[in-house]
């Protein structure tokens, strides 16, 4: 039997996983959207199911999170997380409410059965700001890959669209960290400002690019 896993308020946590067998799990923006509401809808301790919500809006005032949502990414086969529980099991409430609802509207949707993803999610805890600040950096880049497949290893040529790709991929949480735009209304914001150790803005664009290797001539 799988161990339980232990949340503990106020850490944070690396959340990740992907489609079983490596499978897409967002095949059109739809999908993409409808993963981003739930973040928004099913982060209250008194959601339990899915309602129409219109991206980007400001929801109720009296939600009660269960969960801080510092940082994410959704990629066609996979996604990252960083979270932080607000209560005891709270992350392991909205994560079941997570997986279990895009599950069931994936699988409805395109007509299939059986499970959806590699495992129920998979989990890291982030012991430094300074690792914090690190993987922020890891997710928001993570994308690159669907415009230069071997960026990681053979570095970047055209910087100039490395960053207007990350500017306006729309899955991402990469717009807060230079701009503080929170689009979707996902992100704890105050959290974010006081762990990050790198300023918001040009500063963290600086800070990105430091860890991208140099295009080898």
């Amino acid at each position: 039997m799988r161990r339980r896993e232990e949340f503990v308020v106020g850490y944070f946590y690396h959340i990740y996983n992907r489609g079983v067998e490596k499978r897409g799990i967002f095949l059109e923006n739809r999908d993409y959207e409808r993963f981003l509401e739930y973040l928004y809808l099913f982060n209250d301790i008194k959601s339990k199911e899915y309602k129409e919500y219109k991206l980007g809006g400001r929801g109720s005032e009296s939600r009660e999170r269960l969960v801080d949502v510092l940082c994410f990414q959704l990629m066609p086969n996979h996604f990252h997380l960083i979270l932080s529980p607000c209560k005891e099991d709270g992350m392991i409430k909205f994560m079941r409410k997570i997986m279990t609802g895009y599950a069931m509207y994936f699988n409805k949707k395109y007509k299939r059965t059986g499970v959806l993803f590699e495992s129920r999610y998979k989990s890291k805890l982030i012991e430094t700001n300074a690792y914090f600040s690190h993987l922020t950096r890891y997710i928001h880049i993570n994308c690159l890959e669907l415009i230069f497949p071997d960026w990681n290893e053979k570095g970047i040529k055209d910087w100039d669209r490395a960053i207007e790709f990350l500017k306006n991929y729309k899955w991402s949480s990469f717009l807060f960290y230079i701009e503080k735009k929170n689009l979707y209304n996902i992100l704890s914001e105050e959290l974010i400002l006081k762990h990050l150790q790198i300023e918001i803005g040009e500063k963290y664009i600086e800070f990105l690019l430091q860890w991208i290797p140099s295009q080898q001539e």
